[in-house]
């Protein structure tokens, strides 16, 4: 799963079924319910959104570039090496 869809994505799943398991073990079996359940998830959900929104700029995602952009005009900048550059303007 990691390879078809990222690490992101399998962790997400993997915590989904965790909190699915939580909840129907509140269900199954009463015990005292605290708020702090409700903020540990958000927590983890969050910091999950935050890193799936943090690789998705790095890919160039986004407005602004990421992942390297900000030349002008927002166009992207392109570093080759030298030789690569020659080889390229002698085919022109």
């Amino acid at each position: 799963m990691v390879q078809s869809f990222g690490s992101v994505a399998a962790v997400l799943v993997g915590n989904s079924r965790k909190t699915m398991t939580i909840c129907l073990s509140f269900l199954l079996f009463p015990k005292p319910f605290s708020p702090l359940y409700v903020w540990g998830g958000m927590l983890v959900l969050g910091g999950l959104t935050g890193s799936a929104y943090m690789k998705a700029r790095e890919k160039g995602g986004g407005k602004g570039g990421g992942g390297g952009g900000g030349g002008v005009g927002g166009e992207k900048v392109v570093v080759r090496p030298v030789a690569v550059e020659a080889e390229m303007r002698s085919r022109q």
